[in-house]
C-alpha cells in the first residue's frame, strides 16, 4: 500500500438515496500518492472547492480488509435504478487506484501545458475513476 493516498469529500452526504449499499465499511477513493498534487489541481480546475477533501496516506490509514466497488454498479443501486447488488471485488493496486495523465489536447501538442492550464485551470484528468474502495 505505500505510496497511495485515500481520499474522501468530508460533505459528501447519501442519506437521501433510494438504498443504502449492503457492505459495512468506510468509502473511500484511492490515487497515487505522487498525483494528489494533480487530483487537487483538477478538482480546482472545475471550481470545486478542495477544502471538503481528506487525504490519508495509506500507511496512516488504519483498517484489516480492503475492497474494490464498481462505482457505476454501486451508484445505480443507491439512486434505485438497480436492484443488482454490487459485487465486492478483492483489491487490485494495478486497477481500482486513480492515476492522473496529461489531457488530450496536451498530449496531442494542440495546446503547451501553459496555454492549457490557462484555458482549464490543470492539465491532468483522472483515467480511471470507475472503482470506489471500501475499508473496514
Amino acid at each position: 500500500m505505500k505510496g497511495l493516498t485515500f481520499f474522501r469529500n468530508e460533505c459528501y452526504d447519501n442519506s437521501g438515496c433510494v438504498k443504502k449499499l449492503p457492505h459495512e465499511g468506510q468509502s473511500w477513493w484511492v490515487l497515487q500518492t505522487n498525483h494528489v498534487l494533480r487530483h487537487k489541481q483538477f478538482l480546482l480546475g472545475n471550481n470545486i472547492d478542495i477544502s471538503t477533501f481528506r487525504y490519508v496516506k495509506a500507511t496512516d490509514l488504519k483498517f484489516n480488509e480492503i475492497y474494490a466497488l464498481n462505482f457505476y454498479d454501486a451508484n445505480s443501486y443507491v439512486i434505485g435504478s438497480s436492484n443488482k447488488v454490487p459485487e465486492l471485488l478483492e483489491f487490485n493496486q494495478n486497477k481500482h487506484v486513480i492515476t492522473f495523465t496529461e489531457m488530450d489536447i496536451v498530449k496531442l501538442g494542440y495546446y503547451g501545458k501553459t496555454m492549457a492550464k490557462k484555458l482549464h485551470g490543470y492539465i491532468y484528468v483522472p483515467d480511471n475513476m470507475d472503482y470506489q474502495i471500501l475499508i473496514r
